[in-house]
């Protein structure tokens, strides 16, 4: 089993915790590309030209879109782990018992029971100042997500039930509205000399489905207050 990084906002950390994200959406990077005659020209992230397309999790090696999975899915396989990248910062227990985690999204603190003493003492950002969620270490992440499928597919395919495993509940319009809506406030904008993301655009994204558990070394305490 493998594990891999994965950035959340605070909105989607928090949906994670209460258990109504279940699922997330990743570009497909570089994009596949459709030729007319229905076949593939796909690259992997390196910039290698993978001959007839990836193959299928299930073998094959002349797949369509939807079976570009197998060892080309940058986020890991089924059974492999994701941790999450949140914005964080190190605190000081109130009663001295060693350093903790503050998680922004939720303001709640964890004790790490493996926390690198030098990283308190040598960080040039100082402490008690918020880390962006890029900067947080494996040591530091308190979720790990299980992957339980990952499949391929064009973002415009989304169904209402996976808008939901998303963790989106605010769904006037509609739920696929709701989740479009949303995209575009990420992709929507095009920039010059970069592939269209947008919605309309209907790009391939990697559709991975998890369930969560705690990460090692982790456990909430009461009576921890922030560093300055």
């Amino acid at each position: 089993m493998k594990e891999y990084p994965l950035l959340l906002n605070g909105d989607m950390v928090r949906a994670v915790l209460d258990g109504t994200k279940t699922q997330t959406r990743r570009l497909v990077n570089p994009q596949p590309i459709v030729r007319s005659s229905g076949g593939i020209t796909w690259k992997r992230t390196d910039g290698e030209r993978i001959p007839n397309g990836p193959r299928s999790a299930f073998g094959g090696s002349h797949v369509s879109a939807t079976g570009l999975i197998g060892e080309y899915c940058p986020f890991g396989q089924v059974g492999d782990t994701l941790w999450v990248r949140e914005t964080w910062r190190p605190c000081q227990p109130s009663e001295g018992k060693g350093p903790a985690i503050q998680h922004k999204a939720d303001g709640t603190y964890d004790r790490k029971t493996d926390y690198p003493e030098a990283f308190r003492t040598k960080s040039s950002d100082g402490p008690g100042k918020w880390r962006p969620s890029i900067h947080m270490p494996r040591w530091a992440s308190r979720l790990s997500l299980k992957i339980t499928d990952i499949r391929v597919e064009r973002v415009n395919a989304i169904s209402e039930g996976d808008v939901l495993a998303e963790g989106i509940t605010q769904l006037q319009g509609g739920a696929c509205v709701a989740f479009r809506m949303l995209w575009d406030t990420i992709y929507g904008k095009q920039k010059p000399n970069k592939p269209d993301l947008s919605w309309a655009a209907n790009p391939w994204v990697w559709a991975i489905t998890f369930e969560v558990t705690r990460s090692p070394g982790h456990f909430r305490e009461p009576g921890i207050q922030a560093y300055g």
